[in-house]
């Protein structure tokens, strides 16, 4: 995908703060503000969550965090008036079968996209979005099975990002 007269990056989260386990994620990360997300250490999460989805989430050398959330967050611009394009995301279910995540894509409080994807426990999925000029993405899980392996008898909204390409 080409988009015309922007710098793409994709964030793997590898640069964050050193935690040693779960913690909040930074206000302002990559030049965007991150609302009610955290992140998680590899090594705390093979430990305390090893049945997790979140264990899957990690990729081979790219980053030792990965992020999560639990409830609606949002990514927006960290400067009024600025804008930026979201190309993909990948992204994964925590600890539930079929988590549904609605992510809807804002420009001055406009709704001007929406995507409702099924996610599935501990599988990457990436999806390609293309969408320009929005100052402000809101995820919103819901639904969800218990995945059998888990460990957990009932379903939570944890989804997992690994990585995400702006411009």
């Amino acid at each position: 995908m080409i988009i015309s007269d922007c710098i793409i990056m994709t964030i793997t989260f590898n640069d964050l703060p050193y935690v040693t386990e779960s913690s909040s994620f930074p206000d302002i990360y990559k030049g965007l503000k991150w609302t009610q997300f955290r992140y998680i250490n590899k090594s705390y999460a093979l430990e305390k969550h090893p049945k997790s989805g979140y264990v899957t989430s990690f990729t081979s050398d790219v980053s030792p965090y990965i992020v999560w959330s639990c409830k609606e967050s949002e990514i927006s611009c960290g400067r009024p008036g600025e804008t930026f394009s979201l190309i993909s995301l990948t992204t994964y279910a925590a600890w539930s079968d079929n988590l549904q995540l609605n992510i809807t894509g804002y420009r001055n409080s406009i709704q001007i996209n929406n995507c409702s994807i099924t996610l599935l426990f501990g599988k990457p999925q990436r999806i390609v979005f293309g969408w320009k000029n929005i100052d402000q993405v809101i995820f919103e899980p819901f639904g969800g099975n218990p995945h059998s392996e888990s460990g957990r008898s009932v379903s939570s909204l944890h989804f997992v990002v690994s990585q995400l390409t702006i411009c």
